[in-house]
């Protein structure tokens, strides 16, 4: 899927999902975490089992001084309800949103 990258040059990883979560949690997303410094957040604020789902999965990862946000939704359920690529172009914009806020949220 969709992944994006924003450099944590002077911050723990930690701090740095802990800022995450806050700013998700705000949003109404559900956040559960992987243990170590990886997440997995749903928007709508329940558990998401269907990667083609109309919601937004997004996976949050620390790596070194990177803070890695991976799109794992495609919002493709939209093909088999008829409405073309309105549904997968909304997840992805949600991603793109969601991931602005983050790294103005971190550059605070």
């Amino acid at each position: 899927m969709t992944e994006r990258i924003i450099r944590l040059p002077h911050r723990d990883g930690a701090a740095a999902l802990a800022t995450v979560r806050a700013l998700l949690e705000k949003r109404g997303y559900l956040w559960q975490g992987e243990g170590g410094l990886r997440a997995v957040a749903y928007q709508g604020g329940k558990v998401i089992t269907r990667r083609r789902s109309r919601k937004l999965i997004l996976g949050i990862a620390v790596n070194g001084s990177d803070l890695i946000l991976t799109r794992r939704s495609s919002g493709a359920e939209g093909f088999v309800a008829g409405t073309g690529m309105l549904l997968p172009m909304r997840v992805a914009r949600t991603f793109r949103r969601i991931t602005r806020e983050i790294r103005r949220e971190l550059d605070a």
